[in-house]
């Protein structure tokens, strides 16, 4: 799932186990079931353009943007102008966002006006509205290697009508929706039954779902044992009111650059990872390559960091294995004393 990645607040970019689900019903329903277009299944119309013209911070009507869709909190655009009623959106409408950022959901409100590059998506007789939805979810991915345009990324119209998804009876549709949204809503009680055809891709869900408990649980008492470390800290350095601090100078003494660089010498420099996971041998660079005109050599037992990075703890001791290694003069090496 090329989409699915690790955003930096720590969360997912998109829900893992759902997104896996999807899959693995979509595909286990392609193997038992006839396929057929996304335009036969359901009708779909393209939001509307607008020009600064005819927004009003004192309008009634609001524009739906995919910024609403992604997030539900930010400000709407307004106007009072009067629109095609096709490209009206009113909650319970599904919408899909074709360009730039391909996402679906149900509306929730309020009414307002669709905006252009979202869809709004009616199902035909014999489809279910949270099936189609749910299909178009776990399709995703493979749209996406057919987008085309520069900047804002986006699929033709044509394509995306004519992508295939499975076609099962809406008995079939009702049964894997209800299970897929049991899963969106947080795997509450038990889960729905599944026709026997996905029996064995609702296994392979069901395993899904246990590795995701594991890894939320190992998340869990990760960040447990770092509040934990952090208050011993901070209880080691508050515990004696009257400890005395020690300047660094009493503890280090600061090396000065003792190596004169020449341009046709090479030169194996050393690097500090963050987070404290210490000294490493870095690249091996010619005195032409870089701008210093003077290094400083690294002695086993040295205390170094980069300047630029010592807040995000890229501070080290350096390791016999760097010995003889050159830094910068951005990087400060001490003498411990």
């Amino acid at each position: 799932m090329m989409g699915l990645r690790l955003l930096n607040n720590g969360e997912w970019s998109k829900p893992p186990v759902l997104t896996a689900a999807r899959r693995i019903l979509v595909a286990g329903l392609a193997q038992h079931f006839s396929s057929c277009s996304l335009g036969d299944a359901s009708s779909f119309v393209n939001g509307t353009s607008y020009d600064v013209g005819q927004l009003s911070e004192l309008g009634h009507t609001p524009i739906i943007r995919i910024s609403n869709m992604t997030d539900p909190g930010s400000v709407y655009l307004r106007t009072n102008e009067l629109f095609d009623p096709k490209f009206s959106v009113a909650p319970g409408d599904l919408i899909v966002s074709w360009s730039a950022s391909f996402k679906s959901c149900v509306w929730s409100g309020p009414e307002g006006i669709l905006n252009q590059h979202i869809f709004k998506v009616t199902e035909k007789p014999g489809f279910s509205r949270s099936y189609v939805r749910h299909a178009i979810e776990a399709s995703f991915e493979d749209m996406q290697e057919h987008v085309v345009g520069i900047g804002m990324m986006h699929l033709r119209r044509s394509d995306f009508l004519a992508y295939e998804i499975p076609a099962p009876p809406l008995a079939v549709q009702f049964a894997v929706a209800a299970y897929l949204d049991w899963i969106e809503g947080g795997r509450l009680g038990p889960g729905p039954h599944l026709p026997r055809q996905l029996s064995s891709g609702q296994k392979v869900v069901e395993q899904v779902c246990e590795l995701a408990n594991q890894v939320q649980e190992a998340r869990s008492l990760r960040q447990q044992a770092v509040e934990e470390t952090e208050a011993l800290c901070r209880a080691i350095l508050t515990a004696d009111k009257d400890a005395k601090l020690t300047p660094m100078r009493e503890l280090v003494r600061l090396r000065p650059p003792d190596v004169i660089v020449q341009p046709d010498e090479a030169y194996q420099f050393a690097g500090v990872f963050s987070f404290g996971r210490g000294v490493f041998r870095g690249q091996v660079r010619t005195g032409i390559e870089f701008s210093y005109s003077r290094l400083t050599r690294l002695q086993t037992g040295n205390f170094v960091y980069p300047k630029l990075m010592a807040w995000e703890g890229a501070l080290g001791v350096v390791p016999p294995e760097c010995d003889g290694c050159v830094a910068s003069t951005e990087f400060p090496l001490f003498e411990v004393i």
